[in-house]
């Protein structure tokens, strides 16, 4: 049984150790270089093509402690909830940059009654007009096209930059796990080494 448990936390080691590694070679996404492509073997292609790791890896154990404690220091931790903060701030300025780029309307309605000079007691004028008008600003030196560039580069960084942290805040807890049950296991393969050792038979 111990066995077992040293050898499942052995590869739940390796998982969370793995998230810590691609969580640090994470990086802000950069704009693409124009760059020839290199020639690449099928092995190759069937690497960069593989499925990404799940941003909650750590459910695949089927360990309801461990979910629950990744999940605890998540909901507690103060520079996630900046990195969401800094999501949101970067979300609605990206939605202020597009609205720049996009036409703008206006409308304005009027009524008027009057009562014309002369006329009887019961006859009134109602007069009604309305103006719709449509604006835009024209990009002529690419300033608007730059600043949703510039804001939705913004966003994919806040966004990257929040998943890293929680990344790094699951990986850390499911370590300090990992080493508490293999502490545990082998606590418990000392205890029955000698065991067997006080009694033989």
């Amino acid at each position: 049984m111990a066995d077992r448990l040293a050898s499942r936390y052995a590869r739940l080691s390796s998982a969370a150790a793995l998230a810590l590694i691609i969580a640090g070679c994470a990086s802000v996404p950069e704009r693409p270089a124009a760059e020839a492509p290199l020639a690449t073997g099928e092995a190759f292609r069937a690497g960069v093509n593989a499925e990404p790791v799940s941003a909650e890896w750590w459910t695949g154990f089927s360990d309801p402690l461990l979910a629950e404690l990744i999940n605890t220091s998540l909901e507690a931790s103060p520079a996630l909830r900046a990195a969401d903060f800094s999501v949101t701030e970067a979300e609605a300025a990206l939605r202020l940059a597009l609205l720049g780029a996009s036409p703008t309307a206006s409308s304005r309605a009027g009524v008027t009654a009057a009562r014309p000079t002369g006329s009887a007691a019961d006859r009134i004028n109602v007069n009604a007009t309305g103006t719709l008008a449509a604006s835009w600003e024209i990009d002529a030196f690419g300033r608007i096209a730059a600043l949703v560039e510039a804001a939705r580069f913004d966003t994919a960084a806040a966004r990257e930059l929040r998943r890293d942290i929680a990344v790094t805040l699951a990986s850390e807890t499911a370590l300090a796990y990992i080493n508490l049950r293999g502490a545990e296991a082998r606590l418990e393969v000392g205890r029955r080494n000698a065991q067997t050792q006080l009694d033989p038979a």
